[in-house]
């Protein structure tokens, strides 16, 4: 997961790096805000090497769904976006289970997984940085607050990454690092690396 997060940061980087070359005519009519419904995958983990004994944390895929609102708040293309969004935040598990008398003298491993639907709301920076009028790249940052349903805890933390559109048809990729070390059964920060697909409806130019 940490190398995905290094990963994740030094593409947005060079998307950034871009938007020096924008031309200004492109952003002169950007839309004063967008509505827009979303839907992905989220892939989450614990960024923790282990709990009790040789239990650790692998790879929870889930489907992730919610909606995306942004109003632009300068001359510039700068926006604040927040959104709602439900994402299973729970984890998967691998651990060493000994059999008691087995003929083996190692141990099984066996994995299981536990389920934490989340509610996640973000506020965020985001610039879109226009290739021509009906296309641009739409990097953001900012911090999130995550409701979660099943053990009744709240998490927070930083989101990041960076979207493009054409037209109204939205696709994004980001990361969610969570801050807090007990929002789910182990210790551990909850991070989950996500991918979007949507629909924006766009407000007055």
């Amino acid at each position: 997961m940490k190398k995905k997060m290094l990963g994740l940061m030094a593409v947005t980087a060079l998307l950034l790096g871009g938007v020096q070359t924008v031309n200004a005519q492109n952003w002169r009519n950007a839309p004063q805000y967008h509505f827009g419904v979303r839907a992905g995958f989220s892939d989450t983990q614990a960024l923790a090497d282990d709990w009790d004994g040789d239990i650790c944390s692998k790879d929870k895929f889930a489907p992730m769904g919610g909606v995306a609102f942004d109003a632009k708040i300068a001359k510039l293309p700068f926006y604040i976006e927040t959104g709602a969004y439900f994402m299973n935040r729970g984890l998967k598990y691998s651990a060493d289970d000994y059999q008691a008398g087995s003929s083996s003298p190692g141990p099984y491993r066996v994995t299981w997984s536990e389920d934490n639907n989340s509610l996640l709301i973000p506020v965020m920076l985001s610039y879109h940085a226009y290739i021509n009028k009906d296309m641009s790249f739409q990097p953001f940052f900012g911090p999130y607050v995550a409701f979660g349903f099943e053990d009744d805890a709240t998490d927070y933390g930083l989101r990041m990454g960076c979207g493009f559109n054409v037209k109204q048809f939205y696709v994004n990729m980001g990361l969610d690092a969570g801050l807090r070390g007990d929002f789910n059964t182990h210790e551990g920060n909850v991070s989950s690396l996500f991918m979007t697909v949507g629909w924006n409806f766009l407000g007055k130019r």
